[in-house]
């Protein structure tokens, strides 16, 4: 089956992905331009070998991780290209996580609901915190509900870690992107804005890894 796998979305998946995600971009969000296709298979590559690799052959670990994959390789381009997180593609990665830990338990179905309630109420505090204080808003509600819908698939225990894991990326490509514009001579322009539902992805995936690796073990 791993082979079969590894075709299907290194072959087969990343031009409908491609295509189904600039209609989304031009229809919902009137996005013009054509997304970098290098990237998107590159993603769609990455997300063959991790369920190749997660799953370990079991038809239900396979069902679960694609459809969770098809909509963060989705989320992860619109997100980057629009800064929107879109209800649609976040709400399927929620009710998946839950159903997958139903049946497979890779943490107990307790944690994963705790994980959905303190995962929102988390982000949702440091939102406000932080609105309250700089007197303008830092995080968006996709943010919020994509971390949310993390915490059913990686549990409420790792939820702290996503997070961190999630800054320190979001902090590294920002520094990268700075750095590039320093040695390109390129002029300082004002704050700019980070899409972060890219960085929560790399989180999750980091995360999940983790827990995956150790069940194995």
């Amino acid at each position: 089956m791993d082979w079969l796998i590894m075709i299907i979305w290194g072959v087969f998946l990343p031009p409908p992905l491609k295509a189904g995600t600039e209609y989304i971009l031009r229809h919902y969000y009137q996005y013009p331009q054509r997304l970098p296709g290098g990237w998107l298979y590159l993603h769609c590559l990455l997300s063959g070998v991790l369920i190749v690799f997660w799953s370990d052959g079991q038809g239900v670990y396979v069902l679960f991780l694609t459809l969770l994959f098809l909509c963060l390789v989705m989320l992860f381009h619109i997100d980057n290209s629009v800064f929107y997180l879109p209800d649609k593609l976040v709400f399927p990665v929620l009710w998946a996580g839950l159903l997958f830990q139903n049946e497979v338990r890779l943490v107990t179905i307790s944690s994963a609901l705790y994980g959905v309630i303190g995962g929102f109420f988390l982000l949702w505090s440091v939102a406000e915190g932080y609105a309250w204080c700089r007197k303008k808003s830092g995080l968006g509600g996709g943010d919020i509900k994509l971390f949310s819908a993390s915490g059913a698939w990686v549990g409420a225990e790792q939820l702290a870690l996503l997070l961190m894991l999630a800054c320190v990326s979001a902090l590294v490509v920002s520094g990268l992107q700075y750095l590039r514009h320093r040695c390109h001579h390129h002029p300082r322009c004002g704050p700019r804005i980070i899409a972060f539902g890219p960085h929560l992805i790399a989180g999750m995936i980091m995360v999940m890894g983790m827990i995956s690796g150790s069940r194995f073990q």
